[in-house]
């Protein structure tokens, strides 16, 4: 009776066992089907930088989430950020909808780093993406500098309230400033501005 009872306990474990590494399977698949069903892009301009120097990053996203959460950036500063930029749009019938993430970070230090991307739940998955970059000692100068702060500047989707931009047309132009995130009527450029930038253009 004895040997019965050990034979029934191992032939339980056995199934439980099965179970399990079934049920991991069929987990880790869905994580996977996931994965390639939802993609988050890190677009970065390139993967070594300085370490005097801020790195522009941004996440984007093209389907709709649950919800989300942010990342820390262990080892980094955050300059700037987080700034959100989505939209919408439908074509024939299909509704399309896409999200970025900008960040401006700076390293505390040199060394490989691993960035990650925001994590994205949809159905209760985990949705999100790595990047790996080196971080050295090699200084920029202060022309380099100059030129990274104004390409970022020039790609952050969202500006900074108090942005100023010039609009120009074939016979005026004028000036307008960015107020709760929407652009508005500052003033009308001199004659002699609009000619100055006419000639830029």
């Amino acid at each position: 009776m004895g040997k019965w009872k050990i034979y029934v306990f191992r032939k339980n474990a056995m199934v439980i066992l099965l179970l399990l590494i079934a049920n991991y399977a069929m987990t880790q698949s869905n994580r996977t089907y996931l994965n390639m069903l939802y993609t988050v892009k890190i677009e970065m301009d390139k993967e070594k930088y300085s370490v005097d120097e801020e790195i522009y990053i941004i996440f984007k996203v093209d389907f709709k989430h649950d919800s989300l959460k942010l990342p820390k950036f262990d080892g980094f500063k955050i300059i700037k950020g987080p700034y959100t930029n989505s939209n919408m749009s439908t074509h024939n019938g299909v509704t399309e909808q896409t999200k970025s993430i900008t960040y401006t970070l700076k390293p505390n230090n040199t060394g490989v780093y691993i960035i990650e991307s925001p994590t994205f739940f949809v159905n209760g998955e985990e949705i999100k993406e790595y990047k790996k970059i080196i971080v050295s000692n090699l200084k920029l100068t202060k022309k380099e500098k100059s030129e990274v702060r104004v390409k970022i500047f020039a790609d952050t989707p969202n500006k900074p309230d108090g942005t100023y931009r010039y609009v120009i047309s074939d016979e005026f132009g004028y000036i307008e400033v960015l107020e709760n995130q929407k652009w508005v009527f500052y003033r009308k450029l001199t004659s002699k501005e609009y000619k100055l930038i006419k000639k830029i253009r």
